[in-house]
């Protein structure tokens, strides 16, 4: 899908059948150019039955990011809760983030850095909504030849994970006035 400001989002969309909501669907991590990745520790995961994604009960407003605290969690309890949080979303965000120091720098402070690994410029986060008590799990992975970082977020609901991939990525396109040497 493309969005106003330019964006891709890669996202399945499937309708609730108990519902008149929208709920983006799990994506299958992938393999990038052979190299194994964080994903490829989560892709043996069974992902739940979209249409049995439930809507949060409680609303989410649109400026809830004060909300929003880093969660300090293990690589392992990451992907663990991976395969549970059924929202995706993903974007590609245009910066000049080109190492996974800059990459944890320019992130928002709300989410705790889990996990980097160098060899395939890859990067995990999470952080947690203190008002509906889901968790919200990032990976991002540095794409320096095209000048971007390539985000999903995960969490139990989709305007969430929309809400906050967008904040992230608006963060690491402001990284692109900063110099860094």
């Amino acid at each position: 899908q493309s969005h106003s400001n330019g964006s891709n989002i890669n996202s399945n969309i499937v309708a609730n059948s108990n519902s008149n909501s929208l709920h983006l669907a799990p994506a299958i991590p992938t393999t990038v150019n052979g190299s194994h990745s964080i994903s490829d520790a989560f892709s043996d995961m069974l992902l739940s039955n979209p249409s049995s994604f439930q809507s949060s009960s409680t609303p989410i407003t649109t400026d809830d990011s004060h909300l929003i605290r880093p969660l300090d969690i293990k690589t392992a309890e990451f992907g663990r809760r991976w395969g549970g949080n059924p929202a995706e979303a993903k974007r590609s965000a245009t910066s000049s983030v080109t190492t996974l120091d800059q990459l944890r720098a320019c992130m928002p402070p709300r989410y705790q850095h889990i996990e980097s690994i160098a060899n395939t410029q890859e990067a995990i986060f999470a952080a947690t909504h203190t008002s509906i008590g889901c968790a919200i799990l990032v990976h991002a992975k540095l794409a320096p030849t095209r000048r971007s970082v390539d985000i999903t977020v995960k969490s139990t609901t989709a305007d969430l994970s929309s809400r906050e991939v967008a904040a992230i990525c608006n963060s690491l396109a402001s990284a692109s006035s900063f110099n860094f040497h």
